[in-house]
Order: structure tokens, then sequence, then C-alpha cells
């Protein structure tokens, strides 16, 4: 007879699954000592340095991320001529002065040639704006 029917005669031991309290038991003990105000979810934000400010506590503001400066940073209206001038047809001096929208139209229709003439009226504007009204249009 073959063996397709037959047990084998060794049988595997069922193996015991610890219950849930000893899983929490070693789970604790493998882990370093967690303190609750230490998680996460459970950290309290600082309010800002306006809020505090509100409350009479005198805590100078933190440093803002290289990331945030450099987006803060002032716009040059000579750079933005020199992009309108050079890239202009492609929309360069839209996205370097932070409008999105209009660049990415000048990017898209370039190849009608439109943008490019648009570009040159966008420089002459940029090269006769003063820069009260440029500071204040572009930050």
């Amino acid at each position: 007879m073959s063996g397709f029917g037959k047990r084998n005669a060794v049988q595997a031991a069922p193996v015991a699954r610890p219950s849930v309290a000893q899983r929490q038991q070693a789970s604790r003990s493998a882990s370093p000592a967690r303190t609750p105000h230490a998680t996460p979810a459970t950290q309290t934000r600082r309010p800002s340095a306006s809020v505090q400010s509100l409350h009479g506590s005198d805590v100078a503001p933190a440093q803002a991320p290289a990331a945030t400066v450099r987006a803060q940073a002032a716009k040059s209206r000579s750079t933005a001529a020199v992009l309108a001038f050079l890239l202009g047809f492609i929309g360069v001096h839209k996205f370097y002065l932070g409008r999105t929208g209009p660049g990415l139209l000048y990017l898209f229709f370039f190849w009608t040639l439109i943008p490019g003439l648009l570009s040159i009226i966008d420089f002459v504007m940029l090269l006769t704006t003063s820069d009260e009204a440029f500071a204040a249009t572009y930050g």
C-alpha cells in the first residue's frame, strides 16, 4: 500500500502558544522602560512665540528651518528680469517669482510663441517697476 493514506509514524508535537499575558510580559522585559510622557502620541507641543507672548512669557522664538528661511527670502527684481529675458518663453521667471500657475501655462504653451511675447512684456515691466512695488507684489 502506498503512503498517501497513512499518517507518518512521527507526528510533530503541537506548539504551545504563549498566552497574551506572557507575550505582554516578554515585550515589557525585552524593550527599554517607557514612561507615559515619552511616547510621541502623548507629547505636548510648545505654543509658538506669539502665543507665548499672549500668556506673558518672554521666550525667544526658535530658529526657523533652512527651507522656511529660503522660501521667505526676498526675490531679486534684476534676477527675475534676466530670467524673463533669457528663459521667459518657458516661464522660468514665473516659477522664480512663485507664480506656479502662470509658469505652467507658459511651459505648456511655449510652442505657440505667445509666452515668448508675454515674457518680453514681463521683462520690460520688471525693469520699469520700482523696488517698493516689486517687494509689495512678490515679497
